[in-house]
Formats: structure tokens, sequence, C-alpha cells
């Protein structure tokens, strides 16, 4: 991610930042297994990086999060369903915490019909049921926001943001023992 220069400004609906985004929609969506991605995120102030599950649909919520990190708290791993099974948006999961995100590490987790169970580097950190709307097929996306719940860039992004991915794996339930 990177401050957007003024002359393509027009051309993003003025936004200032630009990042990237990596999905399988309408490519590859499955229903449970073990999803993981191993990345180096960024510690940048203002950075957002998330690898997370939606509906093939389209539909909204579901939405399953990986993980979820804000560059100025790199050590914090958010971890969350997110549901409207109830007619009311809700979610599930935690936040929890890693001694250390510098550098490669892998973030997953396992999708089942009756549990949610998020890794970070093959330890299990976070439990929850699934969701009664969380039992169709969905797609993974990665991605890098700026702003937002991450807060603003400190230095503008003079320094740009990156978010290193080593790989992104999908899992059928048979396929995935750890």
């Amino acid at each position: 991610a990177a401050r957007a220069p003024e002359a393509i400004r027009p051309y993003i609906n003025n936004y200032e930042y630009t990042s990237g985004l990596l999905t399988t929609y309408e490519s590859f969506a499955q229903t449970y297994g073990y999803f993981e991605i191993r990345a180096d995120m960024p510690e940048t102030q203002g950075a957002w990086p998330a690898f997370w599950l939606l509906p093939a649909d389209g539909s909204w919520p579901p939405e399953l999060d990986v993980i979820e990190m804000f560059g100025k708290d790199p050590n914090k791993l958010i971890l969350t369903g997110h549901s409207n099974a109830t007619g009311t948006h809700t979610t599930v999961g935690t936040t929890a915490y890693a001694a250390d995100t510098e550098g490669f590490h892998t973030y997953g987790v396992l999708w089942t019909e009756d549990e949610l169970v998020w890794y970070f580097d093959d330890v299990e950190v976070a439990r929850a049921a699934t969701p009664a709307d969380m039992h169709d097929p969905m797609y993974m996306l990665v991605n890098m926001g700026i702003g937002g719940q991450a807060g603003e860039p400190a230095d503008e992004l003079a320094t740009p943001a990156e978010m290193q991915i080593d790989y992104i794996h999908a899992y059928a339930l048979q396929d995935w023992v750890i």
C-alpha cells in the first residue's frame, strides 16, 4: 500500500491510498475446511492486513476472518466470525496476542459444521461455535486496507506498507490433519 499520486485520484474515487486485493471470487469456493496463509504482515501504523472468507452467493454476512491485524498493534490477532442468523449482526471469536509477529508466520482457521478453530504457527489460539448461517460455500480474500480501525498512517505512508505472502492454502476436511 502506498500514497496515491494526485494524478490518479479522480479515477479511484479520490482515495488517498492504493493497495491490493487477491480473491478467489467466481473461481474457487468451498464449504468447510482448513484455510491458511503464510505471510509477513506489515507493522506500519495505519496498515490493516486481512485474510478472510465471504459467501460465494454474494450475501453478507456471514464472514469468516481468518486473521485481521492492525500495524499499530502487530501482536494483536483479530479472529472473527460474523453472522446474521438471529436477524442482527453478531460476532463470534476473539482477540489473541502473539509474543512476536515479525517475519513470516502462519495464520489459519479450521471451519467445520460445528466449530471454528483459529491457529497461529500451528498452535490453537481461539475456538468458537460455527454460526448457524455459515454452512454454504465461501471464497477467499486477502487484502491490505489503510486507515479506518487501523488508524491513520503516521507518515502518510511515505514508506509504503507491505504484506509479503509466501502461500495461501485451502484444504478440504478429509485432507487436513494437524
